[in-house]
């Protein structure tokens, strides 16, 4: 009989030290799952592409020495445009120009069409009443041009040019100029160009200067003369 429970009591010690020794091992399985306990995980990722497949790379800003080619490109462009319009070449003149234009002459009108500009200034040198014989342009850049974005930028000057009259008076005038060109095609061209005068001095104001103070004396010896001739008719009258 004791032999008996000895045996039960041995079964049962056993059972409970097994179960003991199943639930330490899962505690210890879970622990390694806790944080400080977990083993680093393998990342399976990949490196995240720096540009989609397809894409077009982003373009790249022009250096320096890219920039220094474009400002003596501008320097040529400067350069035909002076020696085109002072030969009065009008068809050597339109590809300087921007598909799509403005220009803004010394007299304030506006032209978005070549073949409007050209009419309007030929007719300044052609026919029975042209007024001028011929225009020596000397513009000169105030700076390098400003570079807004890569294939744009902003120029200024100024001008001082030489007009012959037909009648024989040759007139300085100095305007100021402010430019923007574009590159199409891989050429640089003009995009906007606005040209303005010193409206108080300038050609016309001093032609018109010199007129009013010819009318002014010439009016002034006109009351002049007829003051005397009043004043000896009276005389003679008396």
């Amino acid at each position: 009989m004791e032999t008996n429970v000895k045996i039960k009591l041995f079964l049962l010690s056993f059972a409970l030290l097994i179960i003991n020794i199943n639930i330490f091992a899962q505690g210890a399985v879970i622990g390694d799952k806790k944080p400080g306990n977990a083993a680093p995980a393998t990342s399976t990722s990949q490196p995240v592409p720096t540009t989609q497949p397809g894409a077009q790379p982003a373009p790249t800003t022009p250096t320096a020495p890219d920039r220094e080619k474009d400002h003596e490109e501008l320097r040529a462009l400067l350069r035909n445009a002076r020696e085109t319009v002072n030969a009065q070449n009008f068809d050597a003149l339109k590809p300087l120009f921007a598909e799509k234009f403005s220009i803004t002459t010394v007299d304030q009108k506006l032209f978005t069409n070549f073949d409007d500009f050209k009419k309007e200034f030929a007719a300044l040198f052609t026919g029975n009443q042209a007024p001028l014989k011929s225009i020596n342009f000397n513009p000169e850049a105030d700076a390098l041009t400003e570079f807004v974005g890569d294939n744009v930028g902003l120029s200024h000057g100024t001008s001082t040019d030489t007009y012959n009259f037909s009648d024989g008076d040759t007139r300085i005038m100095k305007s100021r100029w402010t430019a923007t060109v574009i590159k199409e095609n891989g050429k640089w061209k003009i995009l906007n160009l606005h040209i303005g005068a010193n409206i108080l001095d300038n050609p016309v104001t001093d032609a018109a200067k010199s007129y009013v103070s010819k009318v002014g004396i010439g009016a002034g010896l006109g009351g002049l003369l007829i003051g005397f001739l009043v004043a000896w008719f009276l005389r003679g009258k008396k």
